[in-house]
């Protein structure tokens, strides 16, 4: 699995058409928007007429605000969960991240960088949408600090750089229940 802070590219790789099928042996997908690809075996089921191909699946569809101003990481992970059949919205600092909050009522998850540039951090962040909506799932990631999950706040999860985008998948999914 490639980490979700790496960002590799290949001419030989391609991306499934929606809808389409594809093999095992093709299961790389190509980003739309940064030239990444990754091995989402898991993310693929059996067609239904179990002839060996796979075909991509959705889990629960959330509607995610990524908060991260490295952009390629930010597009990245708006690809893959985008292809997974989540909607992604994105922010480049926390001040935008609350913009978009203040237009979008439908905001199941917060996915948050800890170090950011702007008038707050991620864990600052966290607490003002904690404050102003206790329902949203919080995911606070960061390759420079450790947190404690024990500290966390309910409905909250802490996933340290690097980490694979099955993790990230499933930690959604998992505040989504």
């Amino acid at each position: 699995m490639v980490p979700a802070a790496s960002v590799r590219s290949s001419p030989n790789c391609r991306e499934p058409q929606a809808g389409s099928t594809t093999s095992v042996d093709d299961a790389f997908f190509l980003g739309k928007r940064t030239g990444t690809f990754a091995w989402r075996k898991d993310l693929f089921e059996s067609d239904s007429a179990g002839k060996g191909r796979m075909q991509m699946v959705a889990s629960n569809s959330a509607v995610v605000l990524i908060v991260e101003d490295e952009p390629l990481i930010r597009f990245n992970i708006l690809d893959v969960l985008e292809d997974v059949g989540h909607v992604a919205l994105e922010a480049a600092s926390a001040d935008e991240a609350l913009v978009v909050l203040k237009g979008r009522q439908d905001v199941d998850i917060l996915f948050t960088d800890v170090n950011m540039a702007g008038s707050m951090d991620g864990i600052q962040l966290a607490r003002r949408v904690r404050a102003m909506r206790p329902n949203i799932g919080i995911i606070i990631t960061s390759g420079m600090v450790r947190l404690d999950p024990l500290a966390l706040p309910a409905n909250a999860a802490f996933l340290p750089k690097p980490y694979l985008h099955d993790t990230l998948i499933t930690t959604i999914d998992s505040l989504m229940a």
